[in-house]
């Protein structure tokens, strides 16, 4: 399988910091969802409270005592009362937009350059007037990050799939060039942003980003909210299991997530139906300045440039998992150690720079090979391809939960390594 990938991008930055009052005061009641402040209804009417008042009003009795579900079959009348809700919830997002309270939405798009299993994205969704998929081309990243070109190749690739998908939507991506805490206060006022929605991200300066935009968009009247679809499991809630600290071994991660029950199932990718009263104001301009940037603003040299054998995308990375889910001989006997890494073909799925990326969820690669495992006999964790799933969730809890997890000085558990007994 190979997460090398994911096991160098956490390697190279410093631990994160546990949530502390930041995180606290962004946690609801709602588990993988955050928010940092609400939309500040305090400014309108008095009539339009009236209003709102006898609407759910009208909706309870109605809800209750639908005309058409007064006859005695239980079934016929659940479906009516469903019909009922379902008529009424329409009524309430047209009449959010005629009272103006419906949001301008911005959708951050970091990791997560993918539309399937994007609980962030379909949140931005609800309750949408306007949305604006945004990715920003941070500075600190191009400059910070020592990789080579076909890693830059593969994002651009990512980013250029990600528009189409959108475009298809009647959508587009705008990706803004800057750094995050200056590009979104001058983004709130120019588009009149009332909502920001994100992936969770657990890396050091992710955090320490997120907090600094979250209270740009407090000082905006902004509300924020962030859903957990990176990784198959909230990692504080696996560290919370483990009585507050990461899982050192193996084993003992496979034991904690069992507790925990299986990964959500991924959710469905947006449709046109999701997308039917949501506007994506855009200008000529707007292709000149929010375009997809290229490998030479990048400051890469193409010249040398081979063919392209694994091109980014989400497409791309549904094709692949396709294929490989259709060779379910070959998915079931998978086990790590019989692999090579030194084939001239690859002996692994090779997915891990599209889970990487995001352009392929792993609950979505999880429930794929569960639906492939289901009445057969297959390898098993740690070996099993759901095994290599569980060893990049293990490292990306030990890299949460670990005080200086990229350092020897200070590091607990570096003197003997993870995965030893302690």
């Amino acid at each position: 399988m190979g997460f090398a990938l994911q096991q160098l991008d956490m390697m190279n930055s410093t631990r994160p910091q546990r949530r502390t009052a930041f995180s606290s005061s962004l946690i609801d009641s709602q588990r993988g969802g955050h928010r940092a402040c609400t939309f500040p209804f305090n400014n309108l009417p008095a009539t339009t409270f009236s209003f709102f008042f006898f609407w759910y009003f009208l909706t309870m009795v109605t809800l209750q005592s639908f005309p058409f579900c007064n006859v005695p079959h239980r079934v016929t009348k659940q479906f009516c009362q469903t019909a009922s809700t379902k008529w009424y919830f329409n009524c309430f997002k047209t009449l959010l937009r005629f009272t103006g309270m419906a949001h301008t939405c911005i959708h951050w798009f970091r990791k997560g350059l993918r539309l399937h299993d994007n609980p962030a994205l379909m949140a931005a969704l609800r309750d949408c007037k306007e949305l604006y998929p945004v990715f920003i081309l941070d500075p600190y990243l191009h400059n910070n990050t020592c990789v080579g070109i076909n890693r830059w190749r593969f994002l651009v690739g990512a980013l250029r799939d990600l528009d189409c998908s959108l475009r298809k939507l009647n959508s587009r991506l705008f990706v803004v060039r800057g750094k995050p805490e200056e590009v979104f206060p001058k983004l709130f006022d120019k588009w009149k942003v009332t909502k920001l929605t994100y992936e969770y991200d657990t890396e050091p300066y992710s955090l320490s980003r997120d907090k600094t935009v979250t209270t740009l968009a407090k000082e905006h009247g902004v509300e924020v909210l962030y859903k957990i679809s990176h990784t198959l499991y909230d990692i504080d809630r696996i560290i919370e299991e483990n009585n507050g600290k990461a899982p050192l071994t193996y084993n003992r991660m496979r034991a904690i997530v069992k507790t925990l029950g299986p990964p959500k199932r991924p959710i469905p990718a947006p449709i046109m139906e999701d997308t039917k009263d949501v506007k994506t104001p855009c200008s000529e301009n707007d292709e000149k300045k929010y375009g997809i940037p290229t490998l030479e603003e990048l400051g890469q040299d193409v010249a040398p440039l081979g063919q392209e054998q694994f091109p980014g995308g989400e497409q791309e990375a549904l094709r692949r998992l396709d294929e490989h889910m259709q060779r379910t001989g070959w998915v079931c006997g998978f086990e790590k150690p019989q692999t090579s890494p030194n084939s001239l073909s690859p002996s692994t799925t090779v997915l891990s720079p599209y889970i990487t990326f995001g352009c392929l969820s792993a609950r979505t690669f999880w429930w794929r090979l569960t639906d492939v495992y289901q009445g057969k006999k297959h390898s098993d964790p740690p070996v099993s391809l759901h095994g290599q799933l569980l060893w990049r969730e293990f490292f990306y809890t030990a890299s949460v939960g670990i005080l200086n997890f990229d350092k020897g000085e200070g590091n607990p558990v570096g003197s003997r390594g993870l995965g030893e007994k302690p």
